[in-house]
């Protein structure tokens, strides 16, 4: 089994990723202060380099003003547009 960074499915997961970001009004710096990270660990994610887990998620989310169960929503209408 292919790992999920390297799927479709999860180039999908990082344009929903920055749709959020940029919606928030954040640049990738900001949302690292948030989180209290490196930009490159934003830049990281947003470029197929880094994985994100679940709990990681969650507290990236909150500071995008969203929330796991929206950006997932989100997530599966972008990937179901895409196989229609």
């Amino acid at each position: 089994m292919k790992k999920s960074i390297y799927k479709k499915e999860y180039k999908y997961f990082i344009e929903v990723f920055v749709e959020f970001r940029n919606k928030a009004g954040l640049l990738q710096t900001d949302l690292a202060k948030k989180l209290n990270v490196h930009q490159s660990y934003i830049s990281k994610i947003e470029t197929d380099q880094r994985r994100v887990d679940v709990i990681e998620l969650r507290e990236i989310c909150y500071h995008l003003n969203t929330n796991l169960i929206e950006f997932a929503s989100h997530l599966e209408k972008k990937i179901k547009a895409s196989k229609a």
